[in-house]
């Protein structure tokens, strides 16, 4: 009669007893979870305590490989070749792996290991750096992480500018420099709204002081010395007919109500506390080279090539243009296509009429000659490379670069396929489908527009429209009496400022020999013919009465602008073959090869002579660029007026331009900006880090 209290005492004690067992349970599983909790906390904690050391290591690396050489080269970057030495000094070779850490303690969290890897490309002119390092803290795993950097050329600033040139001379005579959009501007609402233009000079600008009566809408800037005509050292250009216009604090061109320009006397502008020059300035004399004291803007200190010259010889060798055939992803559709193979020869003494190519995927070999009509416009869509010279001439229509191994010759006007608005006026750049139009021109070699080869107007007979009436480039050939053409008067100074730079010693106005603070060691130079085989001739002798000579004191040469003879009482020169050009790359105008004589290649501006109309002026809408000689040409007999419209930009080594007018401007050089990103050339005098892939390893 007991047994149901004491069964009920049982099963209310198995009940108690369960709950304590499912209470424990509970509490044994919040505590296994906690525990689990912490320790997955932990884990974390310490995983990402390990990135932040492999991190610290990945930055440790780029200080080694970098900073510490920005700091050794006074914290400029310098060129991608001293940086290299830089890497070799410190034991980073191509192709090896250098550990600089291992093992550095940070309170409880470890940097493992750090090592560099470099690999210098095949050409040379990039190096690929891999950072790897590993970081570790607590008892768990490390993190390793791998950051790739690549060291290269920089962007050319070159393209900011309107005009840049190493030596400008006789340019600046009836020149008006302006930009596209305020000469095309007919909105009252933006005037004074309109960016200034830059114009460079990187080693001498010579202008004739009391009849250059030219314009620039901008700044000018140079290094080396401005000169008058007759190599006097001018320090100021306010008392000359060079003229500029007012600008603004922010860097934009003053503009009344009617939309006119406050004309201003170019003088230089000062500097501030520190010694660097104050921003928006008419004229800078001596432009610093160090980037950190370039206040307003960027200044380059030389010409990449388009095509990379590896080798650095100052020629176009073929793994070079292949590089550029790998990225050629463009094409040419419309308008007259015409190649000429190599080893062929073009003899129709015109422009073709018929095309020979349906269009250019990418890359042609041999020459190629362009013709575009209003009706059937040359369709550019990106870069193509020509394994040649190119011949270029009409309408264009798209957006696209040609690249010209060789030289690039423009033998008529070259104008984009623009469109008009309701008023009438030029949509510049716009077609009317809305198509973009940008042309960027580019060349291995040289660029010529219009006819280089006929002799100076001056000579007797000299006729434009014979053409067999050219400038054999070798005195042989004329004598010492007879003139020579605007582009050997302009090679002779182009091959003196070459020649200057490998002389430890020059002759005085006495022909005394004295130091020449200009020479550089090992220089090699690039020398200039009009053709193959021809003497290099280099204007560099006074004879007493005519001529020129070094003046040490001042670093620049003195005497005659300009000499207009095959004389050698003021010209050297050095026959082919002969030892001085040993170590030098000698560049001829001439088509290569002789695919086309120059007496053909003559014939094909006397046909756009023909074919214009009286008071036409030349036109080109183009940037326009090249590491070597860039010659424009638009004489004052000719239809043209000595006229020429320039809608880009004229960037090159070497610039010689007779555009001279007929009373009035002659070279109307009108910038382009949307131009001024097109080209993405390296810069092989500076060198640039890029962070590149970001991994984690593990």
């Amino acid at each position: 009669m007991h047994r149901g209290p004491l069964k009920q005492k049982a099963n209310a004690l198995l009940i108690c007893i369960m709950t304590v067992v499912m209470v424990a349970a509970m509490a044994s599983t919040y505590l296994m979870s906690s525990l689990a909790r912490t320790n997955n906390t932990n884990a974390k904690n310490e995983n990402v305590v390990s990135y932040y050391a492999a991190e610290a290591g990945i930055e440790m690396g780029i200080v080694a490989a970098w900073d510490d050489y920005l700091t050794e080269n006074a914290g400029t970057a310098g060129s991608p070749t001293e940086y290299r030495a830089y890497l070799d000094s410190i034991g980073l070779t191509d192709g090896l792996t250098l550990q600089i850490l291992n093992d550095q303690a940070y309170q409880q969290a470890t940097i493992d290991s750090v090592t560099i890897r470099r690999t210098d490309s095949a050409g040379g002119e990039t190096t690929q750096l891999g950072i790897r390092a590993t970081g570790s803290f607590g008892r768990r795993g490390a993190k390793t992480l791998l950051q790739t950097l690549s060291i290269e050329g920089g962007l050319f600033k070159g393209f900011d500018f309107a005009l840049l040139s190493n030596n400008i001379n006789c340019i600046m005579c009836h020149a008006q420099i302006d930009t596209v959009e305020r000469i095309g501007n007919t909105d009252s609402n933006e005037y004074g709204n309109f960016d200034r233009i830059k114009v460079g000079s990187l080693e001498s600008l010579m202008i004739r002081s009391t009849s250059a009566e030219s314009h620039i809408a901008g700044s000018l800037y140079t290094r080396g010395s401005i000169l008058d005509r007759d190599g006097s050292v001018l320090t100021d250009l306010a008392g000359t007919t060079l003229r500029g216009y007012q600008i603004d604090s922010n860097g934009k061109i003053v503009e009344d109500g009617f939309g006119t320009m406050t004309e201003i006397p170019l003088s230089p502008t000062s500097n501030d506390t520190d010694g660097n020059p104050l921003t928006n300035g008419s004229l800078y004399l001596d432009y610093p080279g160090d980037p950190d004291k370039m206040t307003d803007g960027q200044l380059p200190s030389a010409f990449p090539p388009a095509i990379p010259d590896t080798n650095d010889n100052k020629i176009v060798d073929d793994d070079e243009f292949a590089s550029v055939v790998t990225s050629a992803k463009g094409q040419i559709s419309g308008g007259i296509l015409y190649n000429v193979p190599a080893g062929s020869t073009y003899t129709q003494g015109a422009m073709p009429t018929v095309s020979n190519l349906s269009k250019v995927d990418g890359s042609v070999t041999g020459n190629l000659v362009l013709i575009g009509t209003e009706s059937n416009p040359i369709v550019l869509d990106k870069n193509i490379a020509v394994d040649g010279d190119v011949v270029i001439k009409g309408v264009v229509k798209g957006t696209g670069q040609i690249y010209a191994r060789g030289n690039l010759y423009v033998v008529g006007d070259v104008t984009y396929a623009d469109g008009t608005d309701t008023n009438g006026n030029r949509t510049f750049g716009l077609a009317d489908d809305g198509t973009k139009n940008t042309l960027a021109l580019t060349a291995g070699g040289n660029i010529a527009t219009g006819d280089y080869l006929t002799p100076s107007a001056l000579r007797r007979n000299a006729d434009l429209m014979n053409p067999k009436d050219i400038d054999p480039g070798d005195r042989s050939v004329y004598g010492t009496s007879e003139q020579f053409s605007f582009a050997m008067t302009e090679i002779t100074l182009f091959n003196r400022a070459e020649w200057t730079k490998t002389q430890m010693l020059l002759p005085d106005r006495s022909g005394k020999l004295v130091t020449n603070p200009l020479y550089i060691k090992d220089y090699t130079p690039r020398y200039y013919t009009m053709g193959p085989g021809d003497p290099v001739y280099i204007y560099n002798k006074y004879n007493g009465r005519r001529g020129t000579y070094f003046d040490a004191a001042s670093q620049t040469w003195k005497g005659n602008e300009e000499t207009l003879y095959y004389d050698l009482t003021q010209l050297t020169e050095i026959p082919m073959g002969n030892t001085d050009l040993d170590n030098a790359t000698v560049i001829n105008l001439a088509p290569t090869s002789g695919w086309m004589s120059e007496s053909e290649l003559k014939r094909l501006w006397i046909e756009d002579e023909n074919q214009r109309k009286d008071g036409q002026a030349f036109q080109i809408d183009a940037l326009m660029y090249t590491n070597n000689a860039l010659f424009n040409m638009s004489r004052r007999k000719s239809k043209t007026n000595g006229q020429m419209i320039v809608n880009g930009s004229i960037v090159a080594a070497d610039t010689g331009i007779l555009v001279p007018g007929n009373g009035g401007v002659g070279l109307q050089l009108n910038y382009d900006q949307r131009l001024k990103q097109f080209l993405k050339i390296k810069d092989s005098q500076v060198v640039d880090l890029v962070r590149k892939a970001f991994v984690v390893l593990r």
